[in-house]
């Protein structure tokens, strides 16, 4: 039996696909999916699963595979793999990642995009394919990655690579794809509008600032039936 934790709404879509060719349930609760053979966890992963609970579980499939699940999944025997595995499905959600940014972005600025200092935060899929849609307005543009790989990257199709953080008040529209609280708010211009994609811890610590801090969640479930199909794939390949 499948099991579908769900509190997710592109699981909820595949739920009904699912039940056509699998006994499945979909529950919010972990405790009424103890007894499935495989577990499905949303893409974005569950911080606080609890996991003393006695699952029968033999396949985890999730997205972002936090710590204590990994450990937990050894300890236990259980194969433990994430939708992130498929490099299909990353490009694709990334894609719808960064459409639904763009709008929300446009929706929230106050003036045009040529009037803002923008700095993007990492430089993976996410962040690229946002620098590439933004380049292409000719815009003041900077980058920054705490990873050397995507810093290189970023500089070999022509970004301004930023070093360091110090000089973070000089942007007014900042955009965050790295899971790290990697700088404190109170280095941030206090008129910046500042988007956070990232999972888990997010930049910052707390999500109420002085300053306008969005954290964005789950983007591509705002495209429902496009990411609930390039979910869906993804998760048939990991059922085998």
């Amino acid at each position: 039996m499948i099991g579908l934790l769900g509190c997710d709404k592109r699981l909820e879509v595949i739920y009904d696909k699912l039940k056509c060719f699998y006994e499945v349930i979909i529950s919010d609760d972990l405790k009424k999916l103890q007894e499935c053979d495989i577990l499905v966890l949303p893409p974005a992963g569950v911080i606080d699963l609890d996991l003393n609970l006695n699952l029968k579980a033999k396949k985890i499939i999730t997205g972002r595979i936090v710590d204590e699940l990994e450990e937990y999944a050894k300890k236990n025997d259980i194969i433990l793999t994430s939708y992130f595995d498929d490099e299909d499905y990353v490009i694709e959600n990334a894609y719808l990642t960064v459409q639904v940014l763009l709008e929300i972005i446009l929706k929230n600025v106050c003036a045009a995009l040529s009037e803002y200092n923008i700095l993007i935060l990492g430089y993976g899929y996410c962040g690229c394919l946002c620098a590439l849609n933004l380049k292409e307005h000719n815009l003041n543009l900077d980058i920054f990655t705490i990873d050397k790989l995507e810093s290189k990257y970023a500089k070999m199709y022509g970004f301004n690579h930023i070093n360091n953080l110090d000089g973070i008040n000089k942007y007014n529209l900042i955009i965050n794809t790295i899971p790290h609280n990697i700088i404190t708010s109170e280095k941030i211009n206090l008129d910046a509008l500042v988007f956070d994609i990232a999972s888990y811890p997010y930049l910052l610590k707390d999500e109420k600032q002085s300053f306008t801090y969005l954290r964005l969640p789950k983007l591509p479930e705002k495209k429902l039936i496009e990411s609930s199909t390039i979910l869906y794939q993804a998760l048939c390949k990991k059922l085998g």
